[in-house]
């Protein structure tokens, strides 16, 4: 999330950028831009707008989803890193042990295969193709329909008992881990079958 001085610096680019695209950025436009943009981190947002200015061609001011594409690639390009993540921690730490995902359309994902466990079972290790390509398609309807899973997955060693929460395999980010893992996932089962019906 961007601070003040953060914001007054990307506004200043949007109005730079507008000069470069030979586009004109009135008050509100420069309000539309940043009420967008101010939930985004600073150095990926700098990045990508510079990005832009570098390598865009059209004389036209990028539209907010554009600039949201650079920041975080395309939702297929996120859908394929998210498969070759989980197909590593697939080959790395099979259905035994419990894992906690950075993503949350990866948890809803994850729990639509049937969980941890029905997943690492699902493949074979020579059926990655497959893997990919359903993972994929799951990914990017869950990511359309808005559908999340929070918690983390149990894995066949913890079974119905209870785990030392350290020892949940955290893929990604750690502190969002943490984070997904906190969240009240009581009801995350209902709510993911709902949605799925909706």
């Amino acid at each position: 999330m961007l601070n003040s001085q953060q914001e007054q610096y990307i506004a200043n680019v949007l109005l730079a950028m507008a000069e470069n695209f030979s586009a004109e950025l009135s008050t509100q436009g420069v309000k539309l831009y940043m009420g967008c943009l101010r939930e985004y981190e600073f150095e990926p947002l700098k990045k990508a707008l510079f990005n832009i200015l570098n390598t865009r061609k059209y004389l036209k001011m990028p539209t907010i989803a554009e600039i949201r594409e650079n920041v975080y690639g395309s939702k297929e390009d996120v859908a394929e890193i998210e498969a070759s993540k989980v197909w590593s921690a697939i080959s790395r730490y099979g259905a035994y042990r419990s894992v906690c995902f950075d993503n949350l359309t990866t948890q809803a994902t994850i729990q639509s295969f049937g969980g941890w466990p029905s997943l690492c079972h699902a493949y074979k290790s020579d059926q990655q193709q497959f893997f990919r390509k359903d993972f994929i398609r799951i990914y990017l309807a869950c990511d359309r329909k808005n559908i999340t899973h929070v918690g983390y997955f149990r894995g066949i060693i913890e079974g119905n008992g209870g785990v030392d929460k350290s020892k949940v395999v955290k893929i990604g980010d750690k502190k969002q881990c943490e984070q997904i893992m906190l969240q009240d996932s009581k009801s995350y089962g209902q709510k993911f079958l709902e949605n799925l019906k909706n």
